[in-house]
């Protein structure tokens, strides 16, 4: 099934970045009522500061396919979205959103098209800048191309992406700009282990970066995860289902090049679900 373009490279991204948040202690709650309202509420405080805060994602699917969408956090600010697919065309999927906050009232407004037609995805969103994109994908290659606009003449910036993918494998080739360029692998050796790779060249400054990573599964519901970038900046976390719905995170951000700083951060997390 083709996929987005900010989606190519998402196996990747997605084990680089999940379950390794630091510096703060996190509840999330996610609850779904049986008439098709789920909430989501998610609360954390900053180790460093003790400064808490919150936020509360409320959503409803009607009958006629549109969906409302209500965000609400500690900092007054709210968000109403609405989307509904199939609007104009099969395949398509309309989205809204307006932002404002309870003491400057309101403050800006997104709209997002999405469209799919056999192997091609195309979207575009809308929010003072313009964002394109487009992806096509044939048998097991993906070709992808965005571009943001900062107006309808003026072109901000854009990226290249080839991508093969298997059931096991991903691998991606990005060009940004006609000058960066950055390169993902990731690979599913067993059912129990992920490993991934990025490596990048900036051209302005002409240096390399690279990183990896790896996840294992147990079958006790637990998953331990590692990255480590060029700068011996670790990563280490480590899941565990307690029961079913409940679900415990511990990360651990570690500067390993400077063992004797401060550098180093602590995360937990609690996640409870029906």
């Amino acid at each position: 099934m083709p996929v987005k373009f900010a989606d190519l490279a998402k196996k990747a991204k997605d084990l680089f970045k999940d379950d390794f948040d630091t510096g703060k202690v996190e509840v999330t709650y996610k609850l779904k009522a049986a008439d098709g309202v789920a909430m989501k509420f998610k609360g954390d405080k900053n180790n460093a500061s003790n400064a808490v805060s919150f936020s509360n994602e409320t959503t409803y699917t009607a009958a006629s396919g549109l969906e409302l969408k209500e965000k609400i956090n500690s900092k007054d600010e709210i968000s109403i979205e609405a989307s509904k697919k199939d609007v104009f065309l099969k395949g398509t999927k309309v989205t809204g959103e307006a932002k404002l906050t309870t003491k400057g009232g309101y403050q800006g407004s997104t709209f997002k098209a999405d469209y799919k037609k056999g192997n091609a995805v195309f979207d575009a969103k809308y929010s003072g800048s313009i964002n394109v994109g487009s992806a096509f994908e044939f048998n097991q290659f993906a070709l992808g191309v965005s571009a943001a606009f900062k107006s309808m003449t003026e072109l901000k910036s854009w990226e290249g992406v080839l991508a093969y993918n298997t059931p096991d494998l991903s691998v991606t080739s990005h060009l940004i700009n006609g000058t960066d360029m950055m390169a993902t692998v990731y690979h599913n050796a067993s059912s129990s282990l992920s490993t991934g790779l990025e490596l990048t060249w900036k051209q302005e400054k002409a240096t390399t970066g690279g990183k990896i990573a790896a996840a294992y599964s147990y079958e006790d519901g637990s998953a331990v995860k590692f990255k480590l970038d060029q700068s011996l900046g670790l990563g280490l976390a480590y899941t565990q289902d307690l029961r079913k719905g409940l679900k415990l995170g511990l990360a651990a951000n570690i500067n390993a090049g400077k063992l004797s700083s401060d550098d180093h951060s602590l995360g937990c997390s609690l996640t409870f679900s029906n």
